[in-house]
């Protein structure tokens, strides 16, 4: 029975890792063996990778003093879907190595199923980021109304349910079949071949053509915004020095930061995202409407765009850190010291961390460093903008 895995998965036609399609002749250390061998190995660490960095975000986004601010939530939730898609990509890697995981009934479904909802989940998990920035910085009037923690739950919610309602189809169009001596394989029903074509284009739609046209411009609109309170700010100034002062503290300033935090998220989306479904988009229209072969180009060029798509879920904590000066001050307060003071031997740690000091007939505790009580509170009196994506 011919499969249809290939051009239906989510995960950038790679729903059963060990077969190779029909249309050309698979040979040993060709380009495409290559680049599939290539694959092979980085998809672990792409899981690790992604895995650890993501949780470790996501409990500084759920942390105290910064779960009660929509753009935190945002950014919790895409770690979230994030590494669901990471957990169905290790399941399907899992087939490559010979683990016959998801070649076993409910979990050939499941898998494909969350891989294709956490992967829409996250591109718009981004758009409704991106989208909150543009209010912040283009229309801060409406920033009270659009920007609330209710409201943020409401959108993760209905981004949600409506993944889950569009990739259902999912869950009844693919099934494990082989008979005899054949073994069994996670594969999508040929007799679903013309829903299952249909789909996928609005997948592709869903997840790379909307999302492009929405977070294009908003990007623009507030680069633009931004270039033109700079202009505003240079117009003001009276000497060269003064002029020279105002540049500085543009780049310093927090549309800056946040700028640069823009164009962090929309590049990684657009270099990462983009390839993959591109190709994708092209082997579809080749197969289904010019009725054209696979190519080994073609392959070779799909394994290696969908291997750039996997970064594309494991890169977040990268950006966090790199674009958010205040993201890296709560990540290295959360994690770094104190995975420093656990290591310290325990007189080690009790002299350093403090020392009892007379004053007035009253034991006093300095801490020395900074003050983790004036670090919290200097945390929960900042803008999440601030907090969670402001680069330095």
């Amino acid at each position: 029975m011919e499969h249809l895995s290939n051009l239906t998965d989510p995960l950038l036609l790679s729903a059963a890792p060990n077969n190779h399609s029909n249309s050309f002749m698979y040979v040993q250390d060709s380009p495409y063996d290559v680049v599939r061998k290539m694959q092979t190995v980085f998809v672990p660490f792409i899981f690790l990778f992604g895995l650890i960095g993501n949780l470790l975000a996501l409990g500084c986004f759920l942390s105290q003093s910064l779960r009660s601010t929509s753009c935190c939530l945002y950014m919790a939730a895409k770690c979230t879907s994030d590494t669901t898609f990471l957990a169905a990509l290790f399941v399907m890697w899992l087939d490559r190595v010979y683990v016959d995981v998801v070649n076993v009934q409910g979990m050939c479904q499941l898998t494909i199923f969350f891989s294709y909802v956490s992967g829409f989940t996250s591109v718009w998990l981004v758009l409704a980021i991106t989208y909150e920035n543009y209010i912040r910085l283009s229309h801060p009037h409406l920033f009270i109304t659009h920007c609330t923690r209710r409201v943020a739950l409401i959108v993760i919610t209905s981004i949600v349910v409506i993944a889950v309602v569009v990739y259902s189809f999912a869950l009844w169009t693919n099934d494990v079949l082989g008979s005899g001596a054949e073994e069994p394989l996670c594969m999508a029903l040929v007799k679903y071949k013309d829903i299952l074509m249909v789909m996928t284009f609005i997948d592709t739609t869903m997840t790379l053509v909307l999302p492009s046209l929405i977070i294009i411009p908003l990007v623009l609109a507030t680069l633009v915004n931004i270039a033109r309170a700079f202009d505003r700010k240079n117009r003001l100034q009276d000497s060269l020095l003064s002029k020279v002062s105002s540049s500085r503290d543009f780049r310093n300033s927090l549309e800056a930061k946040v700028a640069r935090f823009l164009l962090a998220v929309s590049l990684t989306f657009l270099l990462l995202h983009t390839p993959g479904h591109l190709i994708r988009l092209k082997l579809l229209v080749n197969r289904y409407i010019l009725h054209r072969p696979l190519t080994v180009l073609d392959a070779t060029l799909q394994r290696l765009f969908e291997t750039l798509y996997y970064f594309n879920f494991c890169c977040s904590i990268v950006i966090f850190l790199a674009s958010g000066a205040n993201f890296r001050a709560l990540f290295t307060s959360m994690y770094c010291r104190r995975f420093v003071f656990l290591t310290q031997p325990t007189s080690s740690a009790t002299a350093t961390s403090s020392s009892v000091v007379e004053e007035g007939g009253i034991k006093m505790i300095k801490r020395r460093g900074a003050s983790v009580e004036s670090y919290s509170t200097c945390v929960e009196n900042s803008a999440c903008s601030k907090i969670s994506i402001s680069p330095k």
